[in-house]
């Protein structure tokens, strides 16, 4: 088996402890010293299990991609994108709403669109026997180690949370209240997850990818990824659990192990499908 180069792995070890300590200074404040640590401690063992796992029987190899025409402006354009929707556009609003989970995916679309380019570039690859058992294995330790540590630690120290624990680990989603609305539902968590990829991983992270190392641009869409996910959420809020639900402070957080798992996928395998699917199986544990 071809190991990888030592200082390339100590590059993405260190990477990944800087992002979440990243999440773990978001936390530590709004949450306290225990549940932000408690997070982060099960967090990070069930990226670093799972990233393990990726990267030992996914390919060596990147992934073929097709040339990037214009790298600069549409870069400044999945940029532009992010500042709009997720920045401005909750301060304007007063809220994210739909626009915020489906309108960058969109931007990406029309760009690959009005560009001309081809199946690789949207990712458009149905993925390889190998690579779905890999993505199995990984959903199945996610799930089933974040069940595990949910059940044997103690209950929340805060208030807001008591009710909710176990959430980090443990948090799936929950239809059993949608009834009759229940296909709608699913249909806008399908769109939600489609568009959160084609943006952030297969638009950004390969346009990233274009001026910074592949590794670098790989986390630097993850904690893109993860600030989308905090900051409508804090603008609106500002600052009020009453409107912003210290539950969702860890929903987020999680967010940053997510990213960094879902850009070593597409990294590796350049397939949108294998992407959808381990959105929707191994970070189901998060709500999305």
């Amino acid at each position: 088996m071809k190991l990888p180069k030592l200082e390339n792995t100590a590059d993405v070890g260190i990477l990944i402890v800087v992002l979440m300590l990243l999440g773990l200074a978001v936390t530590w404040p709004l949450l306290g010293q225990w549940e932000a640590l408690r997070g982060f401690g099960v967090e990070l063992l069930i990226l670093t299990v799972t990233f393990y796992i990726a990267r030992q029987y996914l390919p060596w190899e990147d992934a073929e991609r097709e040339r990037i025409r214009r790298p600069g402006p549409e870069l400044w354009v999945g940029l532009l994108g992010f500042v709009v929707f997720y920045i401005v556009w909750p301060f304007v609003a007063g809220g994210g709403g739909p626009v915020v989970f489906l309108a960058p995916g969109i931007l990406a679309a029309l760009t690959l669109a009005a560009l001309r380019y081809g199946r690789a570039a949207w990712g458009l690859r149905w993925p390889t026997g190998r690579e779905l058992i890999v993505l199995a294995v990984v959903a199945a330790v996610a799930v089933g180690l974040s069940r595990l540590f949910g059940g044997l630690l103690p209950a929340s120290e805060v208030p807001l949370l008591a009710t909710q624990r176990p959430l980090i680990p443990g948090l799936m989603l929950d239809f059993s209240q949608a009834g009759a609305n229940l296909l709608p539902a699913l249909v806008i968590v399908f769109l939600t997850v489609v568009g959160y990829e084609l943006y952030f991983r297969v638009f950004l992270q390969t346009r990233l990818a274009q001026v910074l190392p592949g590794r670098w641009a790989l986390f630097a869409q993850a904690a893109l990824y993860f600030t989308g996910a905090m900051l409508p959420l804090l603008i609106v809020s500002r600052g009020d659990p009453s409107v912003f639900p210290l539950a969702s402070v860890l929903t987020q957080f999680a967010m940053l192990s997510n990213g960094v798992l879902a850009g070593y996928f597409w990294r590796k395998t350049g397939s949108l499908p294998l992407l959808v699917l381990l959105h929707l199986l191994a970070f189901v544990r998060w709500g999305l």
